[in-house]
This record gives structure tokens, C-alpha cells and sequence, in this order.
């Protein structure tokens, strides 16, 4: 369990991305974009380890993380940091991410999952939390099929667990406001929820 972050722009896939140059991030690490834009081209399982944008150790906040194709499976928790966390946007297929999303506790708009492809499918097994700071969303969906299985939260700020704007979203699971915003906030689109909604303080 270790903190590994990219020293360029490139490929998950590519060893020569991460620091040291040898080695791909592995089950528990802390994986940060550090101000590089990496592409998740393979499926990724790094257990309960997370994916941020969030400074850590030697690696700078900044950056991001993206998904382009279907057929794409994650395990990782997400962090939002002064930038969005992972963008995925993908127009057919699937991909499915087995992990928590958290918008930015201090950065305003900045999201850990951020949803932009029309066509595609994202499955969620997980829980989606809004952040500490405006309109941080746990994810933002503005396109596609966005489907949850778990308990979106709201954030303590005016961040959403789960934002829909254009999208088709159905949740599993109970949703709950936090102290500053819905669970799940639709602006246009659908949304269908499959249990308890509770709302904001």
C-alpha cells in the first residue's frame, strides 16, 4: 500500500507512466493524477485504494482520470480534488466501477465521477457523496444510462451525491440528503429510485 502517481500523460497501462517506471499501482494504493491526465485503458482493481486528484505525498493535486471505451471494469474509490477526479465518456458499451465516488471537499464543481458520453452505460456498485465545497457532486451524469446500486449522499455544501442533467438514471438503493444538498438532484433527464429518499437539512 503505497502512494503512486503518474509522471506524464499516457496510458494506465503503460509502466513508464507511474513513478518508478517499473510498475502498475496494485490493491491499496493511493493513485493520484498528479496534474497528468491518465487514460484507464484496462481493467483496474485496486481494492479499497482510491483514485484522486487530491495532493498526496510527493504528487501534486491537478489532473485526471478518463475512460473513452466500453468494456471497462474498475474497483477503486474516487477523490475529486481541485480537479474532477475521473471522466467517463464513452458512447457505446459498458463500464462498470465498483467503488465510492467523492466530490471535492474545497474545489467548487469538481466531481469524482463525471458522466459525458451519450450511448453509454455506467454501472455503479457503490456510494456517490457530495463534497464539502459548491456544487462538488459525487457524480454528474449529463449523458447516457447511469445506473446505481447503492446509497447516494448529499454533501455538506450544495454538492449532490448523485447530479442529473440529460441523463437516464436509476437508483438501487436508499438516498439521503446531507447537510447542504439532495442525495439526487435532476435538472432534466429521468430518474428512478428503487427505495427511501430522505431529504436535506
Amino acid at each position: 500500500m503505497a502512494v503512486r502517481y503518474a509522471t506524464k500523460t499516457g496510458n494506465w497501462s503503460d509502466v513508464t507512466v507511474w513513478d518508478g517506471g517499473a510498475s502498475k499501482p496494485t490493491t491499496g494504493d493511493t493513485v493520484v493524477a498528479n496534474t497528468f491526465t491518465v487514460t484507464i485503458d484496462e481493467d483496474v482493481n485496486i481494492g479499497s485504494g482510491t483514485i484522486q486528484t487530491l495532493a498526496s505525498g510527493a504528487a501534486a493535486s491537478g489532473g485526471g482520470f478518463s475512460i473513452t471505451a466500453g468494456g471497462r471494469t474498475v474497483t477503486a474509490n474516487f477523490l475529486a480534488g481541485t480537479t474532477t477526479c475521473l471522466t467517463v465518456s464513452h458512447t457505446s458499451g459498458t463500464v462498470t466501477i465498483n467503488g465510492n465516488a467523492n466530490g471535492s471537499a474545497a474545489t467548487a464543481s469538481k466531481f469524482g465521477i463525471s458522466q459525458t458520453g451519450a450511448g453509454g452505460t455506467l454501472n455503479v456498485t457503490g456510494t456517490p457523496t457530495g463534497g464539502g465545497a459548491s456544487s462538488a457532486r459525487g457524480i454528474s451524469a449529463t449523458a447516457g444510462v447511469l445506473n446505481i446500486t447503492g446509497t447516494p449522499v448529499g454533501g455538506t455544501s450544495s454538492g449532490a451525491g448523485v447530479y442529473i442533467s440529460g441523463a437516464t438514471v436509476a437508483i438501487t438503493g436508499d438516498v439521503t440528503g446531507g447537510a447542504g444538498r439532495e442525495g439526487a438532484e435532476i435538472a432534466s433527464g429521468t430518474l428512478t429510485i428503487s427505495g427511501n429518499a430522505t431529504p436535506y437539512a
